[in-house]
């Protein structure tokens, strides 16, 4: 089982896995005049670190599919929930790519325009996994 990245966008690299990369839906405001302390969601490390190969089920290792996740990142960086954004059309692996990011998912959280830490969606558009 190997995961390859999508067509277009970035590719992170972990052993056999690899993830192409999505940015934050975090719309950031700019108060005229105000110092704007505001940032977006970010990964504290590289999302592909968080795909572990011995996590993959057996199952899923025999199967095809490409995978849009959105989670939600809590004001403490974590991830709170994760959701299909677009299925592989077999769910194990969408279960799994969900999983493995809940799990292993740290996150900057994104600040409002105060600096206040607050909760967050961040995209990751194509997690592809492919049989050995």
């Amino acid at each position: 089982m190997k995961i390859e990245r999508e067509k277009d966008g970035p590719m992170l690299r972990h052993r056999w896995l690899l993830i192409s990369v999505g940015i934050a839906s975090l719309p950031l405001s700019v108060a005229a005049g105000a110092q704007d302390k505001s940032s977006p969601v970010r990964p504290l490390e590289n999302p592909g670190t968080w795909l572990h190969a011995e996590e993959i089920p057996a199952a899923a290792r025999k199967e095809t599919g490409s995978v849009a996740i959105t989670v939600t990142v809590t004001p403490s960086g974590k991830v709170s929930d994760c959701a299909i954004a677009k299925s592989s059309g077999v769910p194990i692996l969408d279960e799994t790519a969900c999983a493995m990011v809940v799990r292993h998912g740290r996150f900057e959280p994104a600040r409002n325009a105060s600096g206040k830490a607050v909760a967050a969606i961040y995209t990751i558009p194509g997690i592809r996994f492919t049989p050995d």
